[in-house]
């Protein structure tokens, strides 16, 4: 996790400015449909190129209780390169709708807590991090659920794909259980949004002042 917690940022925060920019209005203006989907896109790329292979080797060692280098040789011994790409789909699905979900609230907060524009300070930038986290997280929590069940090292036996898991999960255990586990998640995501948010507001107002 550590390891993947710098190229994922840094795709993201990077991607998401290119993006939104890319898809302004010809005025300049944007809409929070346009941060939402500049959001999606750089959190699919993000997930594609990060996120899934870190998190699906995360969820197997977990699983197998094993350190990193001598799970991740087990994992492609057992299951070939292909096995750290498992749930690549719910993964996706997961990593795209949450930062998008995530950008468009931050972006209507900064809107409305600085309307000419400027930087947030870091506290209420942190605010409207752990608000955006907890938006984003009761919404797609379905998605971080499938994605759970796919990555486990006996998902294979279980699950033929990503319609197949959310169609058991539903028939066996209802559809509230796609919101399993989502205390637990919201205690790591809310104050994890807040810091790199506030992270992020802080390292962008410093890098301007270097640059100007």
């Amino acid at each position: 996790m550590l390891l993947g917690s710098v190229p994922k940022a840094g795709l993201r925060f990077g991607l998401f400015d290119y993006l939104d920019q890319l898809f302004l209005k010809p005025d300049g203006t944007t809409t929070s449909a346009r941060t939402l989907l500049a959001g999606s896109m750089a959190g699919a790329i993000e997930s594609l190129l990060v996120v899934t292979p870190v998190e699906t080797v995360k969820t197997k060692l977990i699983d197998l209780n094993m350190g990193m280098t001598r799970g991740i040789r087990h994992v492609i011994a057992t299951e070939g390169f292909r096995g750290v790409y498992k749930g690549a789909i719910p993964t996706t699905l997961k990593q795209g709708s949450n930062q998008g979900l995530r950008f468009m609230a931050f972006s209507k907060y900064k809107e409305y807590m600085s309307p000419d524009g400027k930087s947030l300070d870091p506290l209420r930038a942190m605010l409207g991090g752990m608000c955006a986290g907890c938006f984003s997280t009761l919404l797609n929590n379905p998605f971080d659920a499938v994605k759970t069940r796919m990555q486990g090292t006996q998902a294979k036996e279980l699950y033929s794909g990503f319609f197949d898991c959310v169609t058991k999960i539903v028939r066996q255990e209802g559809v509230l259980t796609l919101w399993s586990g989502v205390v637990p998640r919201l205690a790591r995501v809310v104050p994890g949004q807040g810091i790199i948010f506030a992270s992020s507001e802080t390292i962008t107002q410093f890098t301007s002042k270097l640059l100007d």
